[in-house]
Protein backbone atom coordinates (compact mmCIF):
# COMPACT_ATOMS: atom_id res chain seq x y z
CA UNK A 1 0.00 0.00 0.00
CA UNK A 2 1.52 3.38 -1.05
CA UNK A 3 1.29 6.77 0.77
CA UNK A 4 -1.93 8.56 -0.74
CA UNK A 5 -2.01 12.14 -1.36
CA UNK A 6 -4.72 12.93 1.05
CA UNK A 7 -2.04 10.97 4.09
CA UNK A 8 0.75 13.18 3.00
CA UNK A 9 -2.07 16.50 3.22
CA UNK A 10 -2.86 15.07 6.79
CA UNK A 11 0.57 14.31 8.04
CA UNK A 12 1.66 18.02 6.31
CA UNK A 13 -1.14 19.31 8.38
CA UNK A 14 -0.23 17.92 11.51
CA UNK A 15 3.18 18.67 11.39
CA UNK A 16 1.94 22.42 10.98
CA UNK A 17 -0.41 21.98 14.16
CA UNK A 18 -3.37 21.39 12.20
CA UNK A 19 -5.77 18.95 12.80
CA UNK A 20 -9.21 19.84 10.82
CA UNK A 21 -10.74 19.07 7.74
CA UNK A 22 -14.07 21.04 6.68
CA UNK A 23 -13.68 20.12 3.15
CA UNK A 24 -12.10 17.22 0.64
CA UNK A 25 -11.60 16.34 -2.85
CA UNK A 26 -9.96 13.14 -4.18
CA UNK A 27 -8.84 13.31 -7.60
CA UNK A 28 -7.28 10.54 -9.82
CA UNK A 29 -4.46 11.10 -12.69
CA UNK A 30 -6.82 11.45 -15.51
CA UNK A 31 -9.21 14.35 -13.58
CA UNK A 32 -12.18 11.87 -12.47
CA UNK A 33 -13.24 12.69 -8.67
CA UNK A 34 -13.20 9.57 -6.71
CA UNK A 35 -13.71 8.40 -2.87
CA UNK A 36 -11.04 8.67 -0.71
CA UNK A 37 -9.50 5.38 0.14
CA UNK A 38 -10.37 3.69 3.30
CA UNK A 39 -7.00 3.92 4.48
CA UNK A 40 -8.15 7.81 3.96
CA UNK A 41 -11.14 7.61 5.60
CA UNK A 42 -9.62 6.01 8.78
CA UNK A 43 -6.92 8.37 8.71
CA UNK A 44 -9.63 11.26 8.47
CA UNK A 45 -11.58 9.81 11.11
CA UNK A 46 -9.33 9.78 13.70
CA UNK A 47 -8.19 13.38 13.45
CA UNK A 48 -10.66 15.16 15.57
CA UNK A 49 -14.17 14.34 17.35
CA UNK A 50 -16.45 16.15 14.41
CA UNK A 51 -14.25 14.33 11.53
CA UNK A 52 -17.04 12.61 10.67
CA UNK A 53 -18.83 15.99 9.30
CA UNK A 54 -16.27 16.14 6.53
CA UNK A 55 -18.18 16.90 3.02
CA UNK A 56 -15.92 14.36 1.00
CA UNK A 57 -17.21 14.80 -2.98
CA UNK A 58 -18.10 12.04 -5.26
CA UNK A 59 -19.21 13.41 -7.89
CA UNK A 60 -18.71 16.61 -9.84
CA UNK A 61 -21.15 16.78 -12.21
CA UNK A 62 -23.62 15.88 -10.20
CA UNK A 63 -22.01 17.79 -6.82
CA UNK A 64 -23.18 14.81 -5.39
CA UNK A 65 -21.09 15.41 -1.31
CA UNK A 66 -21.18 12.74 1.58
CA UNK A 67 -20.25 13.07 5.20
CA UNK A 68 -17.24 10.92 5.81
CA UNK A 69 -19.31 9.15 8.95
CA UNK A 70 -21.80 7.94 6.37
CA UNK A 71 -18.57 6.18 4.38
CA UNK A 72 -16.99 4.86 7.38
CA UNK A 73 -20.47 3.67 9.28
CA UNK A 74 -20.28 1.92 12.48
CA UNK A 75 -16.40 3.49 13.26
CA UNK A 76 -14.59 1.93 15.93
CA UNK A 77 -13.28 4.73 17.53
CA UNK A 78 -16.09 7.14 18.02
CA UNK A 79 -16.22 6.81 21.93
CA UNK A 80 -12.68 7.65 21.77
CA UNK A 81 -13.08 11.31 21.43
CA UNK A 82 -16.10 10.81 24.61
Amino acid sequence: MGMCAERNAIANMLTNGESQIEKIVAVLSDGSVVAPCGVCRESMMQLAKDSGEIDVLLDYEERKVSKLKELLPNWWGSSRFS
